[in-house]
């Protein structure tokens, strides 16, 4: 069967609008990270290798501080109009803006080759969403291709952008200047403007706070690689905290995309059955203290506290709402089914409170005054939740690592 003209510019359009709407989660998703604003991971997060957050979280992830996903939008928004157009006959010369929608296609494929290019030899993890805008921009440019007359009449068009065809190098220029507008207006929206103009004083506290000294290896613990990490972000969490659920992603994401950050959680229940503060005064339910030994026995008896603390994130909301221990147990073995006997027994033991009890001791000696409180190297860091503040922090740490080894 020969696909007409008409049918492969439609097709055109709806694998392009497609990429459209996956730009635009990507692009909400980068926000949303970027400033502590996730409730849960994203949807294409599949694992540590095949990972939208992660590579979100990357500093491949935005050209000149515009995500290259708020970029991709704009360039597929602009190319669904030129073959609309097209394919309307809303233009009076059909035939060069189609032309023009083969160019435009072209430029956009090239970008994916260019973005898989730097995924494959730059980084160890994958955003299978990323890839899917990839495929569809090679398809837009088969289809376009086939609706249109080809590169055919290259030079006679490029010498009429500069005169009778001008308006589309208006159009071209709208994307760059469009994506910057966009991010722009995103940021101070959002009202988190300020964050980014006084990165330098969030580093120069970071850098002039007294370091702690934490133990290494208590609590859980993520580095996607064996080596020396340049940066230990330490931070001191309750379940029941809505603050801590949002930094989780990005804490997660940022330590998934470098393999010199080693991320450690130490469990600071925000509860005085378990956590000895004087700030707390010995009062508590008893929940917030059942969460953390819950992700401590999940850890030493599975290997999977992480799965256990991505659990009570993304069910916070209901968590919140319970009102017993039992009830909680109850909740969590329905949804979590496994060697619950066990599981439960370990949450009751006295090693188990032990454990949780000293992890919250280190946040007492660290002076913690409340969740999430992260640290860099040992050095509180304000805002730590952000990655702008968390990339600049890295950036700082990678600098004095240069210079004690150039000095030694």
């Amino acid at each position: 069967m020969k696909i007409t003209r008409e049918r492969s510019l439609l097709l055109a359009i709806v694998f392009t609008l497609i990429a459209v709407g996956i730009h635009i989660y990507l692009a909400r998703q980068h926000y949303a990270l970027k400033y502590g604003a996730l409730t849960g991971p994203s949807v294409c997060n599949v694992s540590s290798t095949f990972s939208c957050d992660a590579v979100a979280a990357s500093s491949y992830s935005a050209v000149a501080g515009v995500p290259v996903a708020v970029f991709g939008a704009v360039a597929n928004l602009m190319l669904v109009f030129f073959l609309g157009i097209t394919l309307l006959g809303w233009t009076d010369d059909r035939s060069s803006t189609g032309r023009y929608a083969l160019w435009l296609a072209a430029l956009i494929a090239g970008a994916s080759l260019i973005m898989g290019g730097v995924s494959l030899t730059q980084m160890a993890t994958y955003c299978l969403f990323c890839i899917a805008c990839y495929l569809l921009s090679f398809l837009s440019v088969f289809f376009t291709w086939k609706g249109t007359d080809g590169f055919t009449q290259v030079k006679e068009d490029f010498i009429a952008l500069f005169s009778t065809r001008y308006w589309v190098l208006i159009c071209a220029l709208l994307i760059p200047g469009g994506a910057f507008f966009a991010n722009t207006s995103i940021i101070k929206s959002s009202g988190v403007a300020d964050i980014e103009r006084y990165l330098g004083d969030f580093v120069s506290q970071w850098q002039g706070a007294t370091a702690q000294n934490f133990a290494s290896d208590k609590g859980l613990v993520f580095q996607k690689s064996t080596q020396e990490p340049r940066l230990t972000i330490v931070e001191f969490a309750d379940f029941r905290c809505s603050h801590c659920r949002h930094a989780a992603p990005t804490l997660h994401a940022f330590a998934e995309s470098r393999p010199d950050v080693k991320l450690i959680l130490k469990f600071y229940p925000l509860d005085g059955t378990c956590n000895p503060s004087p700030l707390l005064g010995g009062r508590g339910d008893g929940i917030s203290c059942q969460l953390a030994f819950i992700a401590q026995c999940e850890q030493k008896l599975r290997g999977q506290g992480w799965e256990a603390h991505n659990y009570i994130f993304e069910h916070q909301d209901q968590i919140v709402g319970i009102s017993s221990i039992q009830e909680l147990n109850e909740r969590y073995c329905k949804d979590r089914p496994g060697n619950c006997e066990e599981l439960l027994a370990c949450t009751e033991s006295q090693a188990t409170r032990d454990e949780v009890r000293a992890l919250a001791q280190e946040g007492i000696d660290a002076q913690v005054q409340g969740t999430p409180a992260i640290f860099g190297n040992g050095k509180l860091i304000r805002s730590g939740q952000v990655l702008p503040v968390l990339d600049a922090v890295y950036k700082a740490s990678s600098k004095n690592q240069s210079d004690r080894t150039s000095n030694q």
